[in-house]
């Protein structure tokens, strides 16, 4: 239906390569093609390819809007709105202004690094399942997400968690809950927690939103 393909966004690999760059403009037009509008970009150039194919174009956390210079800039390339950085803390996150519609990081494994080279490939890519866990000397894991066998990701261990704090965030024009590896049965559990029950959790990370705060 219509108004089931309006809330869908496509989404470009963060990193592209060879062939791949090659085709994606053509892979984009027939998404749009099947009634898909909306893209989320992760880096300028997508930002760019998508404004230029006519996509209504939503920015992600890796844009890196920490400040209202760059929120301006992203809004003249034709951003629609855009989640702006989760390195800001809560405070700073406010002082944005209002240059284009602006959420934040409220739930998910933070993506920390995109890497060329897979951290966890030990003897190649044929039996591996495009996900693994590294282990630091202070026993923090970390997931390793691979996409298409072409880069992978690592994230947090610990999801950011802000459902019992959620009194504090009013103000912003949206919230993102970010699943990665959830199964139905926690992603519910997420939404009804950020939509009524409010409850408090343990083993999360409130990221770099109350730094400096006591």
């Amino acid at each position: 239906p219509a108004e089931i393909v309006e809330k869908i966004a496509v989404t470009p690999p963060r990193l592209v390569f060879g062939d791949d760059a090659a085709q994606l403009e053509q892979r984009l037009l027939a998404m749009k093609a099947k009634g898909i509008r909306h893209l989320s970009a992760g880096n300028v150039g997508m930002v760019h390819l998508g404004v230029k194919l006519g996509f209504t174009v939503h920015g992600e956390t890796s844009l890196n809007i920490a400040n209202s210079l760059s929120m301006n800039q992203y809004a003249d390339l034709g951003l629609y709105d855009a989640t702006i950085s989760f390195e800001l803390s809560q405070q700073k996150a406010r002082t944005l202004g209002d240059y284009l519609p602006h959420g934040f990081f409220a739930y998910g494994k933070l993506p920390l690094m995109a890497t060329r080279n897979c951290p966890i490939k030990l003897k190649g890519c044929k039996n591996c399942q495009q996900f693994g866990t590294l282990t630091d000397r202070k026993d923090e894991t970390f997931e390793v997400r691979c996409t298409q066998r072409q880069y992978s990701e690592i994230y947090n261990g610990k999801p950011l968690y802000l459902a019992d704090r959620w009194n504090e965030w009013a103000g912003f024009d949206f919230a993102l809950l970010y699943f990665t590896g959830e199964t139905p049965k926690e992603i519910d559990s997420v939404i009804r927690a950020y939509t009524s029950t409010h409850e408090k959790r343990e083993d999360i990370t409130r990221g770099l939103y109350y730094r400096n705060v006591k």
